[in-house]
């Protein structure tokens, strides 16, 4: 019995020991998540009728599906995002991934015990811009979905270092050590942005880029600008509204039109690129005007968000891209969501004479009514 009683404390003992040991060698805990979209586009026009994927706005996503994840261990020291999950070339040939990794250097600094108190430094590396296509600090939302806040350097694999106080001023510096080729000429691209937040709802940004590219279309080998928000509702502690300005402006010294990704070469051509909106409501319904200037180019859009049932979203809207100029699109985006799975169903008449470019680049200018079924879900 003392024997069988030795063997079975030994064998408790070392169970106890790799019990313990698999816990000193188990990793950190790592949350995850994402979100799915897919669905199809069906355009009726004059001219002809078209079936493809679901596309976002201004057609800058032609994979077949919209798939992002994102990666981070509990403690917040890093962070992983991917997304843009799509293939290049034939069925289900050179499929690519774009990831962006972010390490909290100052919290990595606390966990050897140097404090770096309101000071926060972060470093992050890959060919995946921030979220909304963003390489440089912005203030300007994206309300209408028309990405006027999109002001990105041209290099495929970039390198961010944010440093911040608190809340109150960030600093980020962007650059890519890989030569990107425009034309005959190569350029090392590089970006400077500063943020300032002096009270709640008061944010404003001022930005340089070297061959940066601003919205979706312009690429200039210098660009300056600056963009502004206030967010009335919460500066004067609104509870229930919402009420705010916002202006977003970038002027690019030698610039080219990117209509696709061939870019012949950086012009002595300057452009100025100007958005500003206004917006305001209550949580069931608020609504936007938002003006745009590209040179001497006048655009308009008119936005609502009807909440006026559980679960069921109406986005109407009307939109004139060129005010001196026929042509106009109405639309309405509808959404219901049933458990975590939302399903949409958007739909846009877009008249004769309404100037809108295909991928291709090509001006399309006729009758078009377009039904896009969709469904999308977070997890």
């Amino acid at each position: 019995r003392m024997k069988k009683a030795i063997v079975l404390g030994a064998a408790m003992l070392l169970a106890g020991a790799a019990v313990f040991a698999a816990e000193e060698k188990k990793g950190p805990a790592v949350k995850f998540g994402g979100n799915f979209q897919a669905g199809y586009a069906f355009q009726f026009g004059s001219e002809k009728n078209t079936t493809k994927q679901f596309q976002d706005y201004d057609d800058s996503k032609n994979g077949d599906v919209k798939l992002t994840l994102s990666v981070s261990d509990a403690d917040g020291l890093w962070s992983v995002a991917m997304d843009d999950f799509e293939k290049t070339a034939g069925p289900f040939a050179g499929r690519h991934v774009d990831a962006r990794a972010t390490i909290d250097l100052s919290k990595s600094l606390a966990l050897a015990g140097i404090d770096t108190g309101d000071f926060s430094v972060k470093l992050s590396v890959g060919n995946k811009s921030e979220a909304g296509s963003v390489d440089m600090l912005t203030a300007y939302g994206d309300w209408s979905g028309k990405h006027y806040q999109r002001n990105r350097i041209q290099g495929d694999y970039t390198t961010y270092v944010d440093v911040a106080y608190g809340k109150l001023v960030s600093v980020r510096a962007a650059t890519s050590p890989m030569k990107k080729k425009i034309g005959g000429d190569s350029y090392y691209p590089f970006a400077l942005s500063a943020k300032v937040s002096p009270v709640a709802g008061v944010d404003a940004t001022v930005d340089y880029g070297y061959v940066a590219k601003t919205g979706n279309t312009i690429v200039s080998k210098h660009s300056v600008g600056g963009s502004v928000k206030v967010d009335a509702a919460k500066l004067l502690s609104l509870d229930g509204y919402k009420l705010y300005v916002g202006a977003v402006d970038h002027y690019g010294i030698d610039t080219e039109h990117d209509t696709t990704d061939a870019i012949d070469a950086l012009t002595e051509d300057n452009q100025n690129t100007l958005a500003v909106t206004l917006g305001g409501g209550v949580d069931m319904v608020d609504g936007y005007v938002e003006y745009s200037r590209r040179d001497d180019v006048n655009g308009l859009k008119v936005g609502a968000n009807l909440n006026l049932v559980k679960g069921l979203g109406l986005s109407p809207y009307w939109e004139d891209t060129d005010l001196d100029k026929d042509g106009w699109q109405v639309g309405l985006d509808t959404s219901y969501l049933l458990g975590s799975v939302t399903w949409h169903l958007d739909m846009n008449y877009a008249t004769d004479g309404y100037d809108t470019m295909d991928k291709e680049g090509k001006a399309k200018t006729q009758n078009t009514f377009t039904v896009s079924p969709y469904v999308s879900f977070a997890f």
